[in-house]
Formats: structure tokens, sequence, C-alpha cells
């Protein structure tokens, strides 16, 4: 389970595309990669003609004081900045540089938001508005990994060796690059067997396929699973905005509402940081207070 280097681009400055490929070799996802090299030539295009081995901390000073002025939101500027600091470790580990002369910046500290989430009734209605055909038993499964707080890279990223259902675990490939057996739910696993049952034969080892299978290393897309996504919310009537990965949130807040202890929706979750899976309980104070004036009502 190891993704491979990216594909060269000419477009590239050659030290970016080395260090894509180093982020690469320790498994990050094509989109965080993609997402850092965005942040850097945004970055490079504040230096003008500056090379990116003469930066300065002033430099970075100013680029972090350049997004302030243009009202960048917070997240934004701490995003980019974390790229830039990155990228500059990169090149002080490497000996290119004696020291990173983003060391001493401090990226923004965002103010949390509310995540984006499925009520027990819109979870219900979008797994009914999804077909019984091969492509959507395709999809059942994918999502039904979705609500087992997978993301989407670890559901795609699966092989079809990576799935052990008689034990109700899949093997995936966490987002630091490490292996993790994850439980899923029985719910999880008749999606799975189901799609199995109909999963065409090809060479791809892949558990989740384009229909119909286009060659040996076909695998689904994360953009095709975003747009049945979407898809499948307009047939459920769910007009709100969301992604994908708000079948992750709708996990810790689940789990939240109904009293599960913080550590064991960390764990689930596989957050580092106890202060990212908080924000499920913050959300379940909200709604618990929304349940309180609802039924808590005595006569006057």
């Amino acid at each position: 389970m190891t993704r491979g280097r990216p594909a060269a681009r000419p477009d590239l400055h050659p030290l970016l595309e080395e260090w894509a490929g180093d982020l690469a070799s320790e498994n990050k996802s094509p989109r965080t990669i993609a997402g850092y090299l965005v942040d850097l030539r945004q970055f490079q295009h504040f230096l003008r003609e500056r090379e990116l081995l003469a930066v300065r901390a002033e430099d970075v000073r100013r680029f972090s004081h350049t997004m302030t002025r243009a009202r960048l939101q917070p997240r934004s500027r701490s995003r980019r900045l974390v790229a830039v600091r990155r990228f500059y470790d990169y090149l002080a580990r490497t000996g290119r540089l004696p020291q990173s002369p983003a060391r001493d910046i401090r990226p923004p500290r965002a103010k949390p938001r509310s995540p984006n989430f499925l009520t027990p009734q819109e979870v219900q209605a979008l797994r009914r508005a999804i077909p019984g055909t091969d492509r959507g038993l395709r999809d059942r499964a994918v999502i039904e990994l979705g609500l087992q707080s997978l993301r989407i890279s670890e559901i795609l990223g699966l092989d079809l060796d990576d799935v052990y259902l008689d034990r109700q675990q899949v093997r995936i490939l966490g987002k630091g690059g490490g292996e993790v057996l994850q439980p899923i739910t029985e719910a999880g696993v008749r999606a799975a067997e189901a799609w199995l049952r109909r999963r065409p034969l090809c060479r791809s080892r892949a558990l989740f396929i384009p229909l119909p299978p286009r060659g040996p290393q076909t695998r689904l897309h994360y953009t095709t699973v975003e747009k049945l996504f979407h898809a499948y919310l307009r047939s459920a009537a769910i007009t709100r905005p969301l992604r994908f990965h708000d079948l992750r949130h709708t996990v810790g807040v689940t789990l939240a509402d109904r009293g599960v202890p913080l550590q064991f929706i960390q764990d689930l979750l596989r957050h580092r940081d106890p202060k990212t899976t908080r924000v499920y309980t913050q959300v379940a104070r909200e709604r618990l207070a929304e349940v309180l004036d609802r039924e808590l009502e005595f006569p006057e």
C-alpha cells in the first residue's frame, strides 16, 4: 500500500519537484501534495525574481504581513505558511540551507469551525437514494466506509487484500503513512460484501474501480466520488453544501451526541491532537441546548 512518486511537471521548480517526491515517499496523499505546491507557487509569485534558496526570514514575514493586509482568512494564511515552513525545513534537512528562514514564523491560529454533518434522518435518506445497480452497490460501499470514519483517500487506497470482512476490519494507509486495522460496522460489512459479489473480474487489485474497468492499474478517483456523493445528496433532497469528508464529521458528531467518551472518538478518528476531536463535543453541547429548549418545558 504505497503511493507512487508524482509525475514530473515541467513548469515546476526542480526543488519543489524534489520535495513533492519526498512527500510522496512519506505516503502523503496526492491532494495534500498538490495543495502544498499551490501554496508554494503563491509564495514564488510573491517573491518575484528572488530565488527560493535566497529567501530570508524577512521575506517570509513580509509574505505573512501581505496576506494579513489582503484580509485572507486565518485558515488560508496558516495553510500557506505551514507549506512554506515544511518546504524550508526540507531544504535545511537536506543540507541546501544552514537553517530554515521560516523556522521562527508562527502561523495564525484559525478559529475552529463547526463541522458540517448529516443527521440520522439524512443518513437514512441518503442510503435510500442509492439504487441497487452494480454502480449503486459500489457507491453504497464507498459511502458506508465513509460512515465508518474513513477518509476518501483511505477508502480509494484499499486493495482487495486489505479487506477482512470476517473480522469486520479493513487495513488502511493512515494520514501519517502507517498501516492501521480499522474496525467497521455490520452495515459496512454488508455493503462491501454486496459490492464484491458484483465487482467485475479485472486485473486491478483496487477494491473500488470505475465501471467498466479501464486497465490493470485502474482505481476510482476522488473527483468521481465527490460527484456521485453530491448526486445522491440531491436525490435525497439534502440541499446543504456538503463534502464526502463530512461523513467523517457525521461519525464524530453522532458519537459525541450519544455520550461516547472523547478518547474513544479520538482513537477511532485517529486524531493526534485531542483539540481536533473536541469540536465534536462542542457541537454535541449545542445540540443538547436545542433539545432542552424543545423538550424541557414545564407548565407556567
